[in-house]
């Protein structure tokens, strides 16, 4: 779900009402505002001790955030094993530093979380939830693994196909209302899953491009 679906849940099932799609400029000016959207986002909310980072895997580095291979384990272990499914994730980890000003990452932060969540296509990846105490610098994003990488490893590996249909992706958000600009598309930006489809992914950079309509005088 999204602000721009109009409500959401919390952990007790109860709606909550939510405004319409925000632009980061306005998280920007509202300290405030992050704080109550994580809060209201229960079900997206993810526990610290739920992600296992996968051993000999190496973080990818980006210019804000660190991207690693994970395990995300169930909410709640039971005694059957036959619940207790374990899937890989990516987790993006926003980088904290003694010169980052903690309101704005956390306006950008959720800012990707909420414009992500609102998306809904085959050609983009899918975000699973988030983790967050900024408190102790952290902040991740949890999203969908997958095996075959970005699209300069996928292309520099032995045996490949082209990735079905980028283009599909990019149509998807340039047809949404407001249109969705990536702001940052290239290889490194598109996975490629198993069945050799590409999913656009990293909207650290996106915005919703909203037009101003001049009236005739």
């Amino acid at each position: 779900m999204s602000f721009s679906r109009g409500k959401s849940t919390n952990n007790q099932g109860r709606a909550i009402q939510l405004p319409p799609t925000v632009p980061i400029q306005h998280l920007l000016t509202s300290p405030s505002f992050p704080i109550t959207f994580l809060e209201n986002r229960g079900d997206l909310r993810i526990a610290q001790r739920q992600i296992k980072p996968l051993a000999g895997s190496n973080p990818k580095a980006g210019s804000k955030a660190d991207v690693e291979a994970a395990t995300l384990a169930p909410a709640n272990l039971t005694h059957n094993s036959k619940y207790n499914f374990t899937e890989y994730v990516a987790v993006k980890k926003v980088r904290f530093d003694d010169n980052s000003n903690d309101n704005r990452v956390l306006a950008a932060f959720v800012h990707e979380i909420e414009l992500v969540d609102g998306l809904c296509h085959d050609n983009i990846v899918k975000i699973i939830g988030f983790v967050e105490d900024i408190k102790n610098g952290i902040a991740w994003m949890v999203f969908s693994w997958e095996q075959n990488g970005n699209l300069r490893e996928f292309v520099r590996s032995a045996s490949w196909e082209l990735p079905e249909r980028v283009s599909l992706g990019i149509s998807y958000l340039h047809g949404r209302n407001p249109p969705v600009c990536h702001g940052d598309l290239k290889s490194l930006n598109i996975l490629v899953n198993s069945d050799s489809q590409a999913l656009i992914t990293d909207f650290g950079s996106a915005r919703a491009i909203i037009r101003k309509i001049r009236l005739a005088r």
